[in-house]
């Protein structure tokens, strides 16, 4: 395993990248998260209608796995179950609605981005299936299909997987290395590498171990979303996307300082 330039111990150094690339929630909110909240709200109740259901904060941002430089904010959009439009009706309505008020948009998988004030933003809408439950159906655009989600699911699931760290790592490796990774995939991803591991095994040493699973197993891991077993979340990427990130943690695994990984 690697070790630091200046000989810190590598959970340290590692520990020292992660907090200043993580964003700080604490006791204050970052005004500029409560200036989008209340500039998207009022939009998305306009577009909606009578059908919205909910506007809550989704993603990294909710499971404390956000990093700099990866979207700043989610914001899921749950839309009653009785909304008679389409999944893709929905999606690009939604799209059009944003750039009809200004906003640059970029079209993704199960999302919209757009930035406000240097702040970049994933507005992902939904159709609840039930008004009893939390269970939704989302719009996948790389396969023109739907997928069931749980959005409360999800984020209570990483927040309680004790792995945290090492996804904020593993995110902060994904960007400096600009791959094609998705958030939700790359969190299970780390969650299974890691599994039966004891946690008192070392930060450094569990990221390795990612990169281990990475390099070797990755490519033909089939990872399944735990809430909804039909979503093969391995499927979002193609077999050349996956090599790209194989190759990329092989190349780490080469590598004599932490320094020239994670930094």
């Amino acid at each position: 395993m690697p070790s630091t330039k200046n000989f810190m111990l590598p959970d340290l150094y590692i520990r020292q990248v992660v907090a200043n690339k993580t964003q700080k929630r604490g006791l204050i909110i970052d005004p500029r998260i409560t200036l989008a909240i209340n500039t998207m709200r009022p939009i998305i109740s306009v577009w909606a209608g009578n059908q919205l259901a909910d506007f809550v904060i989704s993603g990294s941002y909710a499971k404390n796995t956000t990093v700099m430089g990866s979207t700043d904010l989610d914001l899921f959009i749950s839309l009653k179950s009785d909304t008679t439009n389409t999944l893709k009706e929905i999606h690009d309505l939604l799209n059009k609605r944003l750039m009809a008020r200004g906003y640059i948009t970029r079209p993704q998988n199960v999302s919209i981005g757009i930035t406000l004030n240097n702040l970049k933003i994933d507005l992902v809408p939904g159709v609840k299936q039930s008004p009893l439950t939390g269970d939704h159906a989302i719009y996948k655009r790389k396969t023109d299909s739907w997928v069931k989600t749980n959005i409360v699911k999800h984020i209570n699931l990483v927040k309680n997987s004790r792995r945290t760290e090492e996804i904020r790592a593993l995110k902060i490796w994904r960007e400096l290395n600009g791959l094609d990774f998705s958030s939700f995939y790359l969190e299970m991803t780390v969650i299974e590498a890691l599994r039966g591991r004891i946690f008192l095994s070392g930060l450094a040493n569990n990221i390795w171990a990612v990169f281990g699973y990475l390099a070797t197993k990755f490519e033909n891991a089939r990872i399944v979303d735990p809430v909804n077993t039909n979503n093969i979340v391995s499927d979002d990427l193609t077999v050349t996307e996956k090599q790209a990130v194989a190759q990329i943690a092989r190349l780490s695994l080469q590598q004599r300082y932490w320094e020239n990984i994670i930094s």
